[in-house]
């Protein structure tokens, strides 16, 4: 690992997802949940990061929308940010598992960014699409 990765990973340690709330834990297809994400922040500087999610049901299919994934730029401290998440009209009905992240990096691109692993709320979300 170099030294600027190692810099990079520990200022992220300093961020937390303290909290995910979501509405509705119904959603019909072709409607939007809304995650509303309480994060805290202890660096002294603000930073830019973006927020992702997804729905996997148990066979794996997963329901996302990266032109939903949100750029917010965190300020020390805790704070809230919303962001949506769309269930396609053609999305297949039955249970799905909520999975959100904190990703620092280039927007809705995994392979060039750094997930904040450690930043899954307390609580698993199971949505139900109709």
């Amino acid at each position: 690992m170099t030294e600027a990765l190692s810099k990079v990973q520990d200022a992220l340690s300093s961020i937390r997802l303290v909290d995910l709330q979501v509405e509705p834990q119904v959603v019909g297809r072709g409607s939007k949940l809304t995650l509303i994400y309480a994060i805290e922040s202890e660096l002294d500087v603000p930073l830019e990061v973006w927020l992702g999610a997804n729905l996997r049901n148990s066979s794996g299919a997963m329901i996302y929308d990266s032109g939903e994934d949100k750029v917010v730029t965190l300020e020390p401290g805790r704070h809230i940010h919303t962001r949506y998440l769309t269930v396609g009209a053609l999305a297949t009905p039955g249970t799905y598992d909520l999975l959100v992240e904190v990703w620092f990096g280039k927007r809705s691109d995994p392979d060039r960014s750094i997930a904040v692993t450690h930043m899954w709320p307390a609580r698993n979300s199971t949505i139900m699409v109709t």
